[in-house]
């Protein structure tokens, strides 16, 4: 299993914070501000009103054994300036796919 950690920071602009990549096995999320809220979305479009809130020191996290899609793209917008987030993905045996001959 490849574990990988990141940060970025977002502002009131909405960017990219994560690109699809259909290896990803779990995503966590962790909104490192105290005082900002930010909300997340598929695409560039999202706005406060859109995206999915995400309060400040909250984590979220995405895993294919429970149902969910973490191999999908993120956007993020902040309610203020230079927020940081952390990132941490997964990489590894998908239990929705066979395993490989000899694993």
């Amino acid at each position: 299993m490849v574990k990988l950690a990141d940060s970025v920071i977002v502002g009131t602009t909405a960017r990219e914070i994560l690109i699809p990549n259909k290896n990803r096995t779990s995503l966590t999320l962790y909104n490192n501000d105290s005082t900002n809220v930010i909300y997340l979305g598929a695409d560039i479009g999202v706005t406060p009103e859109t995206g999915f809130p995400l309060p400040p020191k909250t984590p979220v996290a995405y895993m294919v054994g429970l149902g969910d899609t973490p191999e999908i793209g993120l956007y993020a917008v902040s309610s203020g300036a230079d927020t940081d987030v952390r990132i941490y993905e997964q990489y590894g045996y998908d239990p929705r796919k066979p395993r490989p001959e000899g694993d």
